[in-house]
């Protein structure tokens, strides 16, 4: 009998485990990738090979969204190929890139894909709080020393492994996704009071860290959400011309109230200002970032097929040196803009292509209006060469693929 019940709720807990593995594949991201590749493959698995109850996607056709971003892949490999690039190279490509590729496979067989439950925010967004609130504590044990900084939000946050511009959009993400699930009724009533509380700390964690593409990509994302629900919901603050000048009010208060923010809008103005003048970028983020998308800009030109994955950085050092870039050599940083990146490895076949790919796809899937978000941060930054990046991708490309007002919440199911 004692054994019956331990062996009952040891598979409890297995189940429990194999139903959220890609919800704490994303939690433990921030503390050991290891075990977040780990569940992840528990969840590339669970989503090949079974049967979901969830029918949001059923009737809906996405293999050619599958196809067409296994294409993308196909061509910078061979790409690479030509390029001489060796295998290792190409492993590694294929490795890093691996879980989303394992999506685009679930979008080839036309599955039925893994829907957030009721359950789900507790560990795409629980973990962000406690990460966003302990770094919100250290910045203001030390803000005298962060506001000397000009990039003052690379430090932190703190106890994650993630590069700060990918935490940042993840967390937004995160946000985004608990508002969708909120207005969509998938979260159970009694939690909503706590998951309020979750995401407001959050969200204001967020503009004390100042990380500036999360912001970014975390308004998008807020428009979006209420686009879609204002027309559904009997909220009037939902509605676009509310909505819009309180996020607007919101955001010039909080950059008059917190000193993070403050600094983090003065730069950004000040780069652009010495980027329309074409002064010395060489300290500036932003005009950094300008002078790599001019570079990469020069690299497709002169190598329209593509120059590999190896070929990358040497197309890029003499992108600089072609467009005459003042930036010393420590300077010349990496693309941050993963349609260049894209275009530089593959040429302009795969960066149009990536391109089209997503804006069909913001049409054509059922909730495609979340490849606007993504398309945002691809803007402003490579996702697609770390693994918390690919991560993001993952989790927007399964939320463009779902219909939440398709999906019976739990809390119903249950009666």
């Amino acid at each position: 009998m004692i054994q019956s019940t331990g062996y009952n709720r040891i598979s409890t807990y297995g189940e429990l485990l194999w139903e959220h593995s890609l919800w704490i594949s994303i939690a433990t991201l921030n503390f050991s990738t290891a075990l977040s590749s780990v569940f992840f493959g528990a969840f590339a698995l669970r989503l090949l090979f079974v049967k979901y109850s969830d029918s949001s996607t059923g009737n809906v056709n996405k293999r050619w969204f599958g196809y067409w971003g296994l294409l993308i892949f196909l061509i910078v490999i061979v790409a690479s190929i030509f390029k001489s690039s060796s295998f290792l190279s190409l492993l590694g490509y294929i490795q890093i890139k691996l879980p989303l590729l394992l999506v685009l496979v679930a979008f080839v067989f036309n599955v039925q894909l893994a829907p957030r439950t009721s359950n789900s925010w507790l560990f795409y967004l629980l973990p962000h709080c406690w990460i966003v609130t302990a770094s919100c504590i250290h910045y203001f044990q030390h803000w005298q020393f962060y506001s000397m900084m000009v990039l003052e939000s690379k430090p932190i946050p703190m106890f994650t492994q993630i590069y700060h511009i990918e935490y940042g959009a993840l967390v937004a993400l995160s946000i985004v996704m608990f508002f969708d699930d909120y207005f969509s009724k998938r979260i159970f009533a009694v939690d909503r009071g706590l998951g309020w509380l979750i995401v407001a700390l959050t969200m204001l964690g967020l503009h004390v860290l100042a990380l500036r593409t999360g912001l970014i990509m975390l308004y998008v994302g807020i428009v979006l959400v209420a686009a879609k629900y204002s027309k559904r919901s009997q909220l009037p603050w939902l509605r676009p011309a509310i909505l819009i000048p309180v996020i607007i009010g919101t955001f010039l208060l909080l950059t008059a109230l917190l000193p993070s923010v403050r600094h983090r809008v003065k730069n950004t103005l000040e780069d652009a200002a010495i980027i329309v003048r074409g002064g010395d970028t060489n300290h500036r983020s932003l005009g950094q970032r300008v002078e790599a998308w001019r570079a990469a800009f020069s690299s497709i030109n002169s190598n329209p097929g593509g120059v590999g994955i190896e070929g990358e950085f040497a197309a890029m050092m003499q992108g600089y040196e072609d467009t005459h870039s003042q930036l010393s050599v420590q300077h010349r940083i990496g693309i941050h803009n993963q349609w260049l990146q894209l275009g530089v490895q593959g040429g302009w076949l795969a960066m149009v292509l990536t391109l089209m790919w997503l804006i069909r796809g913001v049409f054509k899937l059922p909730s495609g209006y979340w490849l606007i978000m993504l398309m945002v941060g691809l803007a402003v930054e490579s996702f697609l060469e770390r693994q918390s990046g690919i991560l993001i991708c993952v989790l927007t490309l399964l939320a463009a693929a779902q219909e939440p007002k398709e999906i019976v919440p739990i809390e119903e199911k249950n009666r």
